[in-house]
This record gives C-alpha cells, sequence and structure tokens, in this order.
C-alpha cells in the first residue's frame, strides 16, 4: 500500500468539524434540550478557529436550531456555522462516517446501530451516504462492520482498537481475526493492530479505543487510568501492561500518557423520567453508569477539544494534555449532557481533512 492510501490520523491538517442536532425524545432527556447546549457550546468553542463548521439538522427540528443557534451565539457566530437539512437517526456521526484516506478516497464500513442499540440505524447510513456525496468523493464500500470510534490510526502502519466493539460482534461473526487484519490492512494500511485488552463497564457500543486509549503522535498513546476501587480499575491496569510492552509497527516503544477516567457519572431521575421509553432503542434507566471520558475528545490538526463534566479532574486532564502536546492548542468543552445519550465529543464529531496538503501536525 502506498502513502497516498493510507487512513489518515487525526492530526493530519483539518478543513472543517461537522456535527448533528439531538433531537430524539426516544434518547435525550428533555428531546435533547441540554446536549443541544453541549453541541451549542462546542461551536462557540470552534468558532474562532479557520475550521469550516458544518451541522446537520433534520427538517422537523431546523426552525427550533436555527433559533436556537442564533440566540446562543449571535448573528457573526451563528452565520459562520453552515446548516445542512439532513435527516438521520442519531448524533454519533463517527461511528458511522467515512473513513478518508490520504488520496481522499472515502472507505465505507458497515453499520449496524451498535448490534441493534438503535433500529433507526439505516437512517444513518443514508446520511453518511449524504456526507460523500456532498464532499464529491470517491467511495469504497466493503462489508465489515467497522465504526470511527472503534479504531485510531498513528498514519505510519499501526492501529488501536477493541476487540469487543469489532471482532466479536454478531455482524462480523464470519470474519476471522487474520481476516479482519487483513482487510484494515488492505483497505486503511494499518500494518499491525493493537487489541486493546477489555472494555469499559459503562460503554455501550461492546467497546471503542475513543474511550480507552488514542494516539497522539507517532510513538505516543494516552490511556484511561482509574483510581483503585473504580468498575474498571483492572481494565485500565491491563491496558496499561500491554501498551507499556507493545511495540508499533515500526518496532517503536510507547511514550505512554495516562489520563484520569471519572468515577462513573450517572443518569439522573429527572433525566430519565423525560425520555420516551419505545421498543427498538435502548431504554435509558434512572441510576445508569454514563461513559464520561477523557479520552473521547476531538482532534482536528492542531487542535485538541477536551470534554468537561464538571468535576475536579476537568482542570488534572487539561494539565496533563496540555503538558504531552505543548504545541497544540489544547481547549475544553462541556459534554456531561451529550453522555446521557451514549457519547462523548468524539462520538459526535466528524473531520473533515484538508486534502490540498499533506501536512499533518505533531
Amino acid at each position: 500500500m502506498t502513502e497516498q492510501q493510507q487512513w489518515l490520523p487525526e492530526w493530519h491538517a483539518a478543513k472543517g468539524i461537522w456535527l448533528r442536532w439531538p433531537y430524539r425524545s426516544d434518547i435525550w432527556p428533555m428531546a435533547g434540550d441540554a446536549a443541544q447546549g453541549d453541541i451549542l457550546a462546542l461551536l462557540s468553542t470552534l468558532n474562532d478557529t479557520a475550521l469550516e463548521l458544518h451541522l446537520m439538522v433534520p427538517k422537523a427540528a431546523l426552525s427550533a436550531a436555527t433559533e436556537k443557534l442564533e440566540a446562543t451565539l449571535g448573528g457573526s457566530a451563528a452565520q459562520r456555522v453552515q446548516l445542512h437539512e439532513v435527516e438521520y437517526a442519531d448524533i454519533w456521526l463517527r461511528d458511522c462516517a467515512p473513513f478518508v484516506c490520504a488520496n481522499g478516497l472515502h472507505q465505507h464500513f458497515g453499520f449496524d446501530g451498535w448490534s441493534g442499540v438503535d433500529d433507526q440505524w439505516q437512517k444513518d447510513v443514508d446520511a453518511r451516504d449524504w456526507l460523500s456525496q456532498y464532499l464529491q468523493a470517491k467511495v469504497s464500500a466493503h462489508d465489515i462492520v467497522l465504526e470511527g470510534g472503534a479504531l485510531y490510526t498513528d498514519g505510519e502502519g499501526t492501529g488501536l482498537a477493541c476487540a469487543g466493539g469489532t471482532l466479536f460482534r454478531a455482524a462480523n461473526s464470519e470474519w476471522s481475526v487474520k481476516a479482519f487484519e487483513t482487510e484494515l490492512r488492505e483497505r486503511l494500511g494499518i500494518e499491525r493492530i493493537h487489541w486493546l485488552p477489555g472494555k469499559f463497564s459503562a460503554d455501550e457500543t461492546g467497546g471503542h479505543a475513543d474511550n480507552v486509549a488514542s494516539f497522539l503522535a507517532p510513538g505516543v498513546i494516552a490511556y484511561a487510568m482509574a483510581k483503585p476501587g473504580h468498575a474498571d480499575y483492572a481494565t485500565c491496569k491491563r491496558v496499561e501492561r500491554y501498551l507499556t510492552e507493545a511495540r508499533d509497527a515500526k518496532e517503536r516503544a510507547y511514550q505512554c500518557v495516562a489520563l484520569p477516567l471519572p468515577t462513573p457519572l450517572r443518569l439522573s431521575n429527572s433525566e430519565a423520567t423525560s425520555i420516551a421509553a419505545r421498543a427498538g432503542v435502548r431504554r435509558r434507566i434512572a441510576g445508569m453508569p454514563l461513559m464520561a471520558s477523557y479520552l473521547n475528545f476531538i482532534r482536528a490538526g492542531n487542535l485538541v477539544v477536551l470534554p468537561t463534566f464538571g468535576i475536579a479532574e476537568d482542570q488534572q486532564a487539561l494539565a496533563i494534555m496540555q503538558q504531552a502536546l505543548p504545541h497544540v492548542d489544547v481547549r475544553q468543552s462541556p459534554a456531561r449532557a451529550l453522555l446521557a445519550g451514549g457519547g462523548g465529543l468524539h462520538c459526535a464529531s466528524w473531520v473533515e481533512p484538508e486534502l490540498s496538503s499533506t501536512a499533518s501536525s505533531e
């Protein structure tokens, strides 16, 4: 595989960020009102960057979204956001969006609503196809189910993934480990894959890397570390040991950076009772743990946006990331309300790479 066929790493120069508007009453508390606040806050955080800002909104919510956008961001800031009338199931764009290679090819993999967490997942597939058509990209489609939050690349032949959300799911049952790894190599240029041992207890996806560990640069990995007594402490220690002993595709050992894994936040009773129960979508119950991870951050070239949850660890995570990436613009944006729907900032975003240049930021 040539360099032009490699899946681009997240520090590659970015052109824009795509987001979706939360609107469903059967997933979101108060029909997404608080989650909409997190999306608006993120748009505000990104407003002074050079990135193009795109927001998908279904037709039925377009008027309300436009009104909130103008009321919250103000005239000029709101005008920076390009609204797109698109039908979709939920806001987790990352998991059903294209994987973009250096030559501009959009790789489309299968998507099944996280093994059936949401029965309206076909709308997300249609929205992904719309996105590639809008960007006038050449597309290559594949049967294997692979979500954007489940896999990372260092851009130099190495990948990070959790087996639970990739290998060990019904949709991929006919794929052997060898065949799966061959697919990753041929489609995305991943010559060596690190199968992270385990998943976090609050993760609804079956196990996604974007909650557990992420490349910060070639040879540098950030990973989540819980305190003793945390439900996922043992998993964090297994991941830590694994990464300490691992070598990348170029046989380099890793510099490992530990970010705190918060004690699980929980869905409140008021949040749970405001969600309309419906067969076909996961029921969200008061007291259920929410997957709060600082690894679920947005990376867009030389910019990182870390989630905040209104807890003490927010500032600790910021300081660690700023030290690990001293030449990167590290910011924060609230994401507690997004957790109620099962994801975070990384899950809710898709970064459109700048394809006119092969420059990357480290």
